[in-house]
């Protein structure tokens, strides 16, 4: 054992055995001097520095980026400063993790072994941790287990230092500090006893704490951890026959793979991760990164197998290396899917250049198709439209390709202002290729032009024609609403109550719904009454243990414990419900709303059930925020259901965070222009900062749109658009016939995303408006 972790583990040892309980005893020498420290609970709640007292409550009750705000007076003032207000500032900060922050008050202060129990050790392990550096974490955690502290504490200390330790690969000392942290913390005890048997090297010793794992579900996990320790004490031949055995063949064939020491060893496992790449199944994509990652040359055949794979399964780059590496061997179809892969990278020229080597008759059309679209994202819409034409002219009997080819031309030629064009090309479309999926929504935006221009009357036919013609299509309801207000538009007013009524009968939560309530004045949506269905016991042990491993940052076992929740909340409508509630109250929100919308879908039509499909988190500071902004609270709920389920972990594709979904860039200048004392991206993932960040974007938008339309009540479809979109494109859809009429503003907005978005926010906010008393 390295001399350092046995240190560690004499202080470790020393303390388990010396400390109390938490209520009598005591300690001797420097450990009794820190026996003695304030309590970590009361920290600065009765400082006589109001701003201290008022951080200290905030990250009591839960806001920790909101004590940051709050101490940043007396940490800007050198004399109030003090060692209590620097570890307030700490904790808030470790609250959002914000570790540089937390570094940047406490570390090297000389008081840590003194104050709060030494709760700046533990704050310090956990930054070191987050960071990177293992042996800090170690170092900061032992020294945290010299203060006398509650069981459940030490229990927590302990793990932490049984973190630090794992990842440095004293495997030894961790294994010993995991196994006391299960004896202090018996509600997570057999999760850390897995733990620990997963860095024993003693076959005996992990046997025994195998063979002593009770849980149910934590035994499902005993032979993957078996495996995994004998990988960690470098048995490595036994462990890939271990991680063959429960299943996970990457593992098996990685270890092989690291065991083999030339080609003809390696040749055996490459064979086998091929064959898995080839099937395409679940392990395709790891099979593929552990191919990349090991010293392993793949022929031109064996890189077009692993690009057709990587172009399923969306790894758009590996699958333009692949095609490159194997373009001798390139069939019609790789050159074809080359083509497309270069254009979702943004390589239009190459994108191209590629397409126009494609010609096989059941490809040439879409690669036609494809060649436009490249030309218009290089800046050429006037070559693209001609392209578009000859597309829809020469490809005609190619239905796919030529209905597409005219569906982005009259999307241009919308974009040009040419309303008329682009309706005669859409209604070609609707002659040309009825059948296609692309006919019923270019009949409904022909007759949306219409409308634009006057025509009510026309369109008012057209989209008659359109609910007859294809009843059940997604633009069916819209074509209904719209159909009612063309023929009230006509003096129609009787056809256009009856297709209302038949808006709100037929599917009674949507955004068209909510619209034709308003036109019959009738009024807005209520769910039936709630019922006060029971808890369950059972749900609700698991759900503390998952709150329990979530404060003990243990997040691959809180994950297996919901999953499990979810798997097992089929068993009836009860138990889905309590299971629901349970992973709410939690803030699972994704998995209890994909609980709740089994209960809407299976017949249930409550408020508790609705509930569950648009939950609220942090109701009261969403209210306080909202109103401060003078922005109506349901408006908030609604756009954060749809930004992020509710979800302050969330985080897009393009690396929009939390809530309210905010881009690290825009909160910074948000922040900015908020005053805020600390800025750190981490904090977008807070739930506070998000929301004060976040209404104040929406407030400046609604602002100024209600400026430009002099406060017509007509700017929210834009304002949300440009929270979706950007307030670029919103001034570019501006400029479109009709769109002084917020509800055709909505309907004209090119970009399916941004224009469903405006339209389930609006939704939302009628439902969530209906569900909550705010």
């Amino acid at each position: 054992m390295p001399v350092m972790h046995s240190r560690l583990l004499t202080i470790l040892l020393f303390a388990s055995a010396t400390a109390c309980d938490g209520q009598s005893g005591e300690l001797s020498g420097e450990v009794t001097r820190t026996a003695r420290a304030e309590p970590a609970v009361a920290l600065g709640l009765h400082s006589s520095d109001s701003a201290v007292r008022r951080a200290a409550e905030a990250v009591a009750a839960g806001s920790p980026w909101i004590g940051t705000t709050r101490i940043a007076p007396a940490l800007a003032d050198e004399a109030r400063r003090t060692p209590e207000a620097r570890l307030v500032a700490a904790r808030a900060a470790a609250g959002w993790e914000g570790w540089s922050e937390v570094e940047r008050q406490i570390g090297g202060q000389p008081w840590l072994d003194t104050l709060a129990a030494g709760e700046g050790r533990v704050l310090l392990a956990r930054a070191a941790l987050a960071g990177g550096k293992p042996g800090d974490a170690a170092r900061h955690a032992a020294a945290a287990l010299s203060a006398r502290v509650t069981p459940d504490e030490r229990g927590r200390r302990l793990l932490l230092l049984a973190r630090a330790l794992d990842r440095e690969s004293s495997l030894d000392s961790a294994a010993a500090s995991y196994r006391r942290a299960a004896d202090a913390l018996p509600l997570a005890a057999d999760w850390l006893r897995l733990r620990a048997a997963g860095v024993t090297r003693d076959d005996g010793e992990r046997e025994r704490l195998l063979d002593g794992i009770r849980d149910s579900l934590a035994r499902t996990r005993v032979a993957i951890t078996e495996a995994q320790a004998l990988e960690r004490i470098g048995r490595r031949d036994e462990a890939a026959r271990a991680f063959a055995a429960v299943g996970d063949r990457i593992a098996s064939l990685r270890l092989r793979l690291a065991a083999a020491s030339d080609d003809a060893a390696r040749a055996a496992p490459k064979g086998e991760l091929l064959a898995l790449v080839r099937a395409g199944g679940a392990d395709a994509r790891r099979a593929i990164e552990l191919l990349d990652a090991s010293d392993i040359t793949l022929s031109p055949a064996e890189e077009l197998v692993v690009a057709r794979t990587s172009m399923r399964t969306g790894n758009v780059a590996r699958a333009v290396r692949g095609y490159t590496r194997g373009a001798a061997l390139r069939t019609p179809r790789d050159q074809y899917d080359f083509g497309i892969a270069l254009g979702r990278l943004g390589r239009w020229s190459e994108s191209r250049t590629q397409l126009a080597l494609v010609k096989d008759p059941a490809l040439v059309g879409d690669a036609a198709y494809h060649r436009a679209r490249a030309r218009y994202h290089m800046g050429d819409a006037a070559g693209a439209r001609q392209e578009l034409a000859a597309v829809a002219r020469d490809h005609a009997n190619d239905a796919d390709a030529a209905s597409l080819a005219l569906w982005l031309l009259a999307d241009l030629q919308g974009d040009d202002g040419r309303d008329a064009d682009s309706r005669a090309t859409l209604l070609d479309l609707v002659r040309r290729y009825p059948r296609t999926g692309r006919a019923a929504p270019a009949a409904f935006n022909a007759a949306i032009i219409a409308i634009a221009g006057g025509s009510h009357a026309r369109a008012a036919a057209e989209l008659d024609a359109l609910v007859t013609r294809w009843p059940n299509a997604a633009d069916a309801t819209a074509a209904r609403y719209w159909s009612g207000r063309a023929h009230a538009d006509a003096g129609n007013a009787g056809r256009a109550r009856e297709r209302w009524r038949e808006v709100v009968q037929r599917d009674p939560l949507s955004y068209y719904a909510v619209l034709a309530r308003r036109r019959l004045s009738l009024p807005p949506w209520q769910p039936g009454a709630a019922t006060g269905a029971a808890a369950r016991d059972d749900v609700e042990t698991a759900g503390e243990r998952v709150q329990l491993l979530d404060e003990l940052e243990l997040d691959t076992e809180a994950r297996f414990e919901v999953d499990a929740l979810v798997r097992g909340a089929t068993a009836s409508p009860e138990r889905i419900r309590a299971t629901a509630k349970q992973l709410r109250d939690l803030g699972r929100t994704t998995a209890s709303i994909d609980l709740g919308w089994r209960l809407v879908n299976g017949g249930a039509r409550d408020a508790d059930a609705y509930r569950l499909v648009f939950p609220v988190v942090h109701r009261e500071r969403l209210a306080a925020e909202s109103r401060a902004r003078k922005l109506d609270p349901t408006l908030v709920a609604a756009l954060i259901r749809q930004e992020s389920n509710f979800n302050p972990r969330a985080r897009s594709p393009v690396g929009a965070r939390g809530l309210m979904q905010i881009m690290p860039d825009v909160g910074r200048a948000l922040a900015r222009s908020q005053r805020v004392p600390v800025w750190d991206p981490a904090m977008l993932y807070d739930p506070d900062a998000s929301l004060t960040l976040g209404t104040a974007h929406l407030a400046t938008f609604l602002a100024q749109y209600a400026d430009a339309e002099s406060g017509s009540g007509k700017a929210l479809a834009r304002a949300l658009a440009a929270y979706n979109a950007g307030p670029s494109r919103v001034r570019r859809w501006s400029t479109k016939k009709g769109v002084a009429d917020p509800e055709l503003f909505a309907e004209r907005i090119p970009f399916t995303e941004t224009r469903d978005y405006v339209r389930i926010v609006q939704r939302n906010a009628e439902v969530y408006g209906a569900l909550y008393d705010w």
